[in-house]
Parts: C-alpha cells; structure tokens; sequence
C-alpha cells in the first residue's frame, strides 16, 4: 500500500511541474482583446493575451516589474511617463510619423508683446489627436487671469485672449455648455472676427491647413500649424517672403523651430524584461523591424492585427518612459498649471481611489483642463467621512452613491452632477412579502404595526419606503421622517439605525434593531451595525430576514440580489400597484418596482465659490474622458484591475441637470419633499438668527441710552 501511495506522489509531483512549466508569466497587455488572433499567439506558450478596461494598467504593472508587453499610443505614453516608476521602458517605437506644431508670424510683428495680433487658431471643432494642452500652448504664454473671485477660469481666460489679441479666429466650442458658449464668443468677439460670415461657428476640415488659408487671405498675423504643412506653405516663394517661424522663446527665425513635438507609438515592458521582449518583438515581427518575412508568419499576422501595427518598428536601448518621452516633448507639470491657486479638491474614501484620482488629474491637465484637480484623503475611508470632508471644506466633491441621498442634503450638500447608469445596474426598489401574506390587500396602509426588514436604515429603500407611505396616504407628510416611520413599523431589522451618524432624530433604535441578528453566532444575540458582520445588513440580508420569518415585508433593490441567488419559493413581490407579483417580473419592465433610480450623484456645498468652474471641469472630463473615443484616460472604467473607484463602473456618462433621464427625474423626485424640508429647516434658523441680531442691537441702543 505505501508503494501505491509513493508511487502516486511521484506521478503527482511530476503532474506538477508539466503543469507548471505549461504557466505562461509574459502577458501582452491589451485594451481592445481579438480572442482569435489570441489564440494564435498564446499557441507556442511564449506569451499569453491579458485583457485590460485601459492601458494605464498596462503602464502600472509594467512600472511594477512585472514580465508585461504593452504598446501605447502618444498620449498614453504621456500620461505614463508623468507618473510610473523608471521600471517601465521602452524598448521600441514605431516609425510613422507623428506631429509637431509650429507658430508662423507675419514680417513686422513684434512678436507675443505686440498687442496688435491677429491670431488664426485650429479652434475645438476637429476630430484629429491633438489636445487641447498643445493647441493652446501660445496662449499660456500671452494671457494672464485677472483671477477674480466671482469669475470662472474659463471665461478670465478668454478676457485674457481678448484683451491681447485683436481681430482673430477660434472655431470650435468654446465651453461643453451651449449657453455659455454662446455667451463667450458674444462677448468677446473680436475672437471670432477672422472666421469669416459663420463665425467661430465655422467647421475647419483640415484645422491646421485651415488656419493658413486664414493666415494668408484673411491677413492674419500668425498662426498655429503643423510643421508639415508649414513647409508646404513656405515652399511657395511669396509666402516664404512675408512670414517666418516664431519661436516658444519668443524670437522669430526663418528656420523651423517646434513647439510640441509629439512622441511616437512605442512598446513598453518592464525593464527586467526588456532584453526577452525586445527578442520576442525581433523574432516575431521581423516584417516589420528587419525587413524579412519569417518563414511562419502565423504569430506575426495576429500580433498585426491585434496592436494595428501600420509600419516598421525601430529597436532601441531600454529608456524609461519618462525619460523617452521628454526626449520629444515637455511633460505638463502640475504646479505649473494651476491658475489664481485655485483647484478642485477631489474626496475619495481609499488609498485606491486616491491612486485613480493622481492619474486623472494628470490627464486632466495633459489635455489641458481647468481648474486642476487636488485629491483629498477622507479622514475614515468610508463615504460618510467622505461627505464630512465636502461638508467641512476639506474636499470640494465627491461621488456618493444614491443610497446617501437624504444623509447629504441633511450636511447642506448638494447634487452638481448626476450619473447615468447602465440599465443592468440601476437601482430597482421593491416591496416583497411572503406568500402566505393576506393581509395587504394591495393596500398600503395595512403595512402598519408590521415587521419590517430593511437593507440599511437612512439609505435609498427606507426613502423609498417613507415616499411611498406618504404619497398613498398611508402617513401624514412630514419632515420627521424618524418618529414617523418608528411609529409605524412593528419590531423590525434596520441595519446601523443604532449609528450616531444616520442623524436622524426621533428614531426609536430599539424598535428597528428588534430583530437584527450578527452573522457570527459568537456576538451578542442582537447586532445592529450598518455592515457586514449584521446577518441581515444589504438586500441579500433583507431579503434573509424575510425567509427567516424575522419580518413580514422587506424593501430591497432586487438588482442588489445576485441573479444566480435562489429566490426562496416562499417569497412574492408587490407592485407598485399594489398586486401580487413574481419576483422576477420586477426585471420585465419599468412598472412593477416601486422606483427605479440612477446610481448616484456628485455632490458639493451648497455654497461652494468654485461651483461654476467645477461644472465645466465635469462637463469636460465627461468629455474628454468618457465620450471620447481616443482618450488616454477612462475615468468611468476599472482602474488597476479594481472596480468602482471615482464612479461606479457602470455609469457610462455624468449629467449636469439630469435632462430627459428618467431614472434621474426618479431620484430627483424621491429626495424632493426632504429637500423641502432641510430648506425650511435652514429659512428658520435663519429667522431665529436675525430676530436674535435685532434683538441683541436694540438692547445694545438701550444699553447706550442708559449711559
């Protein structure tokens, strides 16, 4: 028998070590994944596919030290080299030709002090790969903000433009919001003045072929372009007799002097796997870096495919990123950006986000956002402390999931964006009892005196629950929204009702922690903490207190419940109409749920001096980092591998006013009457704050008549 047994080890060992020398460690990092040409590749165990939501996770686990193979676009190389570690190098770049921009002046300016320039800008309004950093380095060198208090950035920056420029031309959109653009380029419009009858209004095809047309026929002083077509337009000999280049320093010269010279495409490793990657390139697409075909092509027909390979690739010494890419061109330091010391300080709640929030910020600025963004630490890493960072002026915003809604119009904070969810995410409220129940009657005022569980006490169900019990007469309207539902519920399951920090007055704690009961048997027989450790904390645990017979009915989000989950047969839903439902047709459509509302919202002090430029570094990063379909940066996508930092991954844009979003209108809707209520909360305290002014003035006038 132990012969059987040491033979069986052997064979297992053996089994092992197969297993182990078929692991492939070499990953090449991919943001848009084919899995046949994967395949292809994976074959001869070499190197293995590793699907990524960005290539900034590419960047980080090559700056880690990890045996990753990455290619990555100019801007993604940009933002890389700002802030990963010297382990991430390059190891080749590309040979097709990338950009550089150049500045043409007419003979007989004085240069950027001569406030005389008529200045033909590329504009916003095109689809080409060069940001707004770049298009708009000239004008970093001849504006200064005025930096008054009561004035966004945005607009001291076109004042600025305005001032030093005469008749020009900027097409494009000024501002992401259609009304203040219009009010902008209505202001200043000498801005606009050298487009021609439409205006900035105007669509360049060619934005910087377009700018020298207006350069030589609308008499333009200079010009941005690139130096490409630069040459083409100095070729001609009457152009190259009335203008010259100015330089970034200021002088002006007949020899081509750049701006921005952009980097190239280029592949990135870790350096400790610079020298096996920098083989595997050579070997397998030796098409393209020696000039012969290998005699299989297989791998390099895939690898072509998969990383959009248009041309040959140059091999060079191990460089790290940073130090490549300042070869070419100037990475945006933060500091040296921030305008009137005025920033946004961005509220996260880990290490994690915090990490997220530095990338972004950098991305913000690479393209040419203001103001620049700060990230803040809270003080507990949760959300409450993270709405007590935006209450305290620690933080100027932060996301804050829908389930703390009331809590934060309770701190005066306000919504100045909302999400737009995937609808597979959003939050879909419901009622649901148990099948023997006969004593609703589709009537909800017979929840009455009734066990109640609940996910969690303060969040979006007991709002929910509250709003409907309201809205069906079943309670008065009240701004007491703790002794009204107390007084109506039985013994009940409410997660962190016993927490000082749901600040809701008049809750009878006893009442809603009744039935609560800790996850481990070792705790006190009652546990009624918000979180975890509390049997029946979150949907799942509302609806666990359900089946228990803990409860009578429960308010959840169904979508909170894993699909998978096992809906005990002993369970049935009640829709919004008050009918007995199946639990699953509250997926079938909009009707059935009590609500269904949007992830959640960005909030701010409602009193917060920055709230206009705040707006228009959202409705920017919305841009720039959610619709744009190139961006170096995804700010609503997994960052690191891990998921939900800054914004819930399902949310696929923000909304300033919400618009025609109906999950939106929902949530609006919901927090209305307690809106009302804080509101009147806060005209009355303002009330008492000034009769308790008059009165202390007019015993000070008496008090002087007596002496």
């Amino acid at each position: 028998m132990s012969v059987v047994c040491f033979v069986l080890l052997i064979c297992f060992y053996i089994t092992s070590l197969i297993h182990c020398e078929n692991v492939v460690t070499n990953k090449l990092c991919i943001d848009q994944e084919n899995r046949d040409a994967c395949q292809q590749i994976e074959r001869d165990n070499v190197i293995a596919c590793q699907g990524v939501s960005s290539k900034v996770d590419c960047i980080l686990s090559a700056g880690a030290g990890n045996p990753v193979l990455t290619v990555l676009e100019p801007e993604e190389a940009l933002l890389g080299a700002a802030l990963t570690t010297d382990q991430a190098v390059v190891i080749a770049e590309f040979a097709q030709e990338t950009y550089a921009t150049v500045v043409l002046i007419r003979n007989g300016q004085n240069g950027l002090d001569d406030r005389e320039l008529r200045y033909c800008h590329p504009g916003y309004a095109h689809s080409e790969l060069i940001t707004k950093y770049v298009t708009e380095e000239l004008d970093r060198k001849i504006i200064k903000y005025s930096c008054a208090s009561n004035t966004t950035l945005l607009e001291q920056k076109f004042e600025a433009l305005s001032g030093h420029l005469q008749s020009s031309c900027r097409p494009g959109k000024w501002s992401e919001d259609d009304s203040i653009d219009a009010q902008l380029k209505a202001t200043y419009s000498n801005l606009c003045d050298l487009c021609g009858d439409q205006g900035c209004n105007v669509v360049y095809q060619e934005p910087f072929k377009d700018t020298l047309t207006c350069l030589a026929e609308r008499n333009g002083s200079l010009a941005l372009t690139t130096a490409k077509y630069a040459s083409e337009f100095l070729s001609n000999t009457t152009n190259s007799q009335l203008f010259q280049y100015l330089c970034p320093d200021g002088t002006i010269s007949s020899r081509q002097c750049v701006w921005t010279n952009q980097t190239k495409r280029v592949f990135v490793t870790s350096r400790a796997s610079a020298v096996q990657m920098t083989d595997y390139i050579k070997k397998e697409l030796s098409t393209y870096v020696q000039g012969i075909p290998p005699s299989d092509n297989r791998v390099e027909l895939s690898l072509t495919r998969l990383l959009n390979i248009q041309s040959n690739v140059n091999l060079i010494n191990p460089v790290s990123l940073s130090q490549y890419v300042s070869g070419f061109r100037e990475i945006p330091s933060i500091s040296a950006n921030i305008q009137c010391s005025r920033t946004v300080l961005w509220s996260v709640t880990n290490d994690d986000e915090w990490l997220k929030c530095q990338w972004l910020r950098q991305a913000a600025v690479n393209v040419g956002l203001q103001p620049v963004i700060s990230c803040a630490k809270s003080a507990d890493n949760d959300t409450v402390s993270n709405m007590d960072n935006i209450k305290n002026g620690v933080g100027d915003i932060a996301f804050v999931e829908a389930d703390y809604g009331y809590r934060a119009r309770k701190r005066n904070l306000t919504k100045i964006a909302y999400l737009e969810t995937d609808r597979r995410q959003l939050s879909r409220i419901a009622l649901i009892v148990r099948d023997n129940t006969s004593w609703f009657n589709g009537n909800f005022a017979n929840l009455k005196d009734k066990r109640l569980c609940l996910p969690e006490y303060g969040g979006k169900e007991w709002l929910t629950l509250l709003d409907v019990l309201i809205r069906n007469g079943a309670i008065e309207s009240t701004c007491d929204y703790g002794e009204a539902l107390s007084s109506f519920v039985g013994d009940s399951c409410a997660p962190g009702a016993n927490e000082a920090e749901t600040e809701i007055p008049n809750t009878n704690v006893d009442r809603f922690c009744a039935n609560c009961v800790p996850l481990l048997a070792n705790r006190t027989a009652k546990y009624c903490n918000g979180n975890y450790q509390n049997k029946y904390y979150g949907s799942v645990g509302a609806l666990d207190c359900l089946t228990a017979g803990d409860g009578d009915y429960a308010v959840v989000t169904v979508n909170d419940i894993p699909r998978d989950r096992t809906i005990p047969p002993i369970i049935r839903g009640v829709a919004k109409n008050g009918t007995y439902i199946d639990f699953f047709d509250f997926y079938s459509n909009d009707v059935n749920p009590l609500i269904i509302i949007t992830a959640g919202e960005v909030l701010i002090r409602q009193d917060n001096p920055k709230f206009n430029d705040i707006v228009q570094l959202l409705r920017s990063i919305e841009k720039d980092f959610g619709q744009n379909l190139n961006k170096a940066f995804k700010v609503f996508e997994r960052f690191n591998h891990i998921k939900d930092l800054l914004f819930p991954d399902s949310t696929p844009g923000i909304t300033i006013s919400g618009g025609n979003n109906v999950y939106i209108a929902n949530y609006q809707e919901l927090l209305s009457n307690s809106e009302s209520c804080f509101k009147r909360t806060e005209a009355a305290s303002s009330s008492i704050m000034t009769l308790s002014n008059l009165t202390f003035l007019l015993l000070c006038i008496l008090l002087v008549r007596k002496i």
